[in-house]
């Protein structure tokens, strides 16, 4: 029965049709790696056997996929195997530890809006001077998982090493967080710009409503005045181990609860306002960046990103980067670091033949209304 099942190629079979006949298969898949494995841990299995690298990565993702149960399993011609479970989606390891193919165990799962994959990430950086070719001078490449607010300061740490660091390093909102417009500033002199994220909380959205920037911080005081007049309670630093440190500050019950505008301020029937402030040089750095680009001149500075648009569908269209041609992290930025030398060879070589820079493209129909 189990030369059966396996003798073909799995691009050769099919899978059952059903909820029922799939989990049944599913559970049969399960129970057979797991009596496989049981025969390649048993003594008079030679011990090279069991240090394939094949062998771990099935260990690994039965580990993850299944469960061993201690009940017997029901006689079914399997004799001497224990009942497996199928874990549901729940159960599984997080995105970014669990193996998702047994042919490339540094791919991962990836889901951005309505796009779907299973692969990795690259990040190019490239100059943007108005005046001269457009270069890609860094490729940094991640499994899909990474988040891009992950990869500013390696990039940053990279361009600095290879002495290509910029005076601006201009971003899209991904890339930026407060911490991070503080730490390129005060580690490499970079200007970190971009759109950062949008302020939370319900106030935003409600015209008239108190939102965030209309609260006085005073720092030496270690208290936040609100719109009305009233102080908050002396903040007190909270400590994340797995983030920066933040001071939460309180305003009095009896203050929030007499002021005519509580409506405008909280919609908690009993608390009174909460804010959450960031260190001092982080709070103010984003303020910052808030103000600047919300500003005509910082729009027009940060529309110079959108020449790297541009790159990204010109390495997908022409150079076939949307698909890995080969397997394993390193082989994959390999393929990403030879697409961006072909895009720099085919840009310098333009440049020199003075063929000027190709300009968004329009449909046809589009083109009349001119």
């Amino acid at each position: 029965m189990t030369y059966d099942r396996y003798q073909h190629r799995s691009d050769q079979g099919r899978f059952p049709k059903g909820h029922e006949a799939r989990a049944h298969y599913a559970h049969t898949v399960g129970e057979d790696g797991f009596y496989l494995l049981e025969q390649l841990a048993a003594p008079t299995t030679p011990a090279h056997l069991r240090e394939l690298a094949s062998v771990k990565t099935l260990t690994v993702i039965w580990a993850q996929q299944y469960e061993r149960l201690t009940e017997p399993l029901p006689t079914d011609g399997a004799a001497g195997r224990s009942a497996v479970r199928w874990k549901e989606l729940k159960e599984l390891p997080r995105a970014a530890t669990q193996l998702e193919s047994p042919y490339d165990l540094d791919a991962r799962y990836r889901t951005k809006q309505a796009l779907h994959w299973l692969g990795y990430l690259v990040h190019y950086t490239e100059t943007c001077d108005r005046h001269k070719p457009a270069l890609i001078t860094h490729v940094h490449t991640t499994p899909a998982t990474v988040h891009d607010s992950q990869c500013t300061a390696l990039i940053q740490d990279a361009l600095v090493q290879r002495q290509l660091p910029p005076r601006e390093h201009i971003v899209d909102a991904g890339y930026i967080d407060a911490e991070l417009l503080v730490h390129s500033r005060r580690e490499h002199a970079i200007t970190l710009v971009g759109p950062p994220r949008p302020k939370a909380g319900w106030q935003t959205k409600v015209p008239g409503a108190y939102s965030h920037d209309q609260f006085f911080v005073d720092w030496e005081r270690q208290q936040v005045r609100c719109p009305g007049g009233k102080w908050s309670l002396p903040w007190r630093e909270r400590r994340d181990p797995s983030r920066d440190p933040w001071f939460a500050a309180h305003f009095r019950t009896q203050d929030c609860a007499a002021c005519p505008a509580r409506h405008l301020c909280t919609r908690s029937p009993h608390q009174a306002r909460f804010l959450k402030l960031l260190p001092r040089a982080q709070h103010e750095a984003l303020q910052t960046a808030r103000a600047t680009q919300a500003t005509a001149a910082g729009q027009k500075r940060y529309a110079r990103r959108a020449g790297i648009e541009g790159t990204i569908s010109q390495s997908v269209r022409a150079f076939g980067a949307r698909r890995s041609r080969y397997r394993g992290l390193p082989k994959t930025h390999l393929q990403h670091v030879l697409t961006a030398v072909a895009i720099n060879v085919r840009r310098i070589i333009a440049w020199f033949d003075k063929v000027p820079k190709a300009t968004t493209r329009t449909s046809h129909f589009a083109a009349l209304a001119a």
